[in-house]
């Protein structure tokens, strides 16, 4: 019950245009690719196993990195969906940052902090800013890669990757933004 994003209010707006037109703008970043993912269908939302949440990031992170012809490595910072905490660990695991079951292992010694080997949820994410159903993921990777994103900016981040939340529906969706066109 207290492991969940509190609702807020809030507005978050993008500018979306070509490439060409987005040079000439005073802060960018690019959509590199995106992926969705989806798995068993009816994902509960309180309680139930984790499996099909597994099966959701799995799926998420083959669309993506299929779309983006990168990998996980290539990444400098990520924002990852975390309406409760056990899904971080799963979109960890499931995009390939890490085997299934080693996450937990993963983020320990500071891999993931502001400083570390890949710095995660650096603006607080859902757990610590409030419920925004993965637009608040999204603003920040895309800060990153402008390098706009003040004291929590990623030193030398060029290639961001946001999650959003997963759907009951048995769907989830991710991003990947630069610095530059690709």
């Amino acid at each position: 019950m207290h492991d969940a994003d509190l609702p807020v209010q809030t507005c978050v707006a993008y500018v979306l245009t070509k490439a060409d037109r987005a040079k000439a703008g005073p802060h960018t970043a690019y959509v590199v690719g995106y992926g969705q993912g989806s798995g068993a269908a009816g994902l509960s939302q309180f309680g139930g196993a984790l499996e099909p949440y597994q099966e959701v990031a799995r799926s998420i992170g083959d669309s993506l990195w299929e779309s983006t012809g990168l990998q996980p490595h290539d990444i400098d910072t990520v924002d990852l969906y975390d309406g409760f905490s056990p899904f971080v660990y799963l979109y960890l695991e499931g995009l390939g940052f890490c085997n299934e079951g080693e996450a937990c292992r993963f983020i320990q010694d500071g891999r993931t902090n502001l400083g570390g080997e890949l710095p995660l949820n650096t603006s607080g994410g859902s757990l610590g800013e409030g419920r925004v159903h993965g637009a608040a993921h999204i603003s920040e990777a895309v800060l990153q890669a402008m390098g706009r994103a003040g004291a929590r900016q990623v030193k030398d981040a060029y290639l961001t990757l946001s999650t959003v939340g997963f759907r009951h529906g048995g769907q989830g969706q991710a991003m990947v933004f630069s610095r530059e066109p690709l």
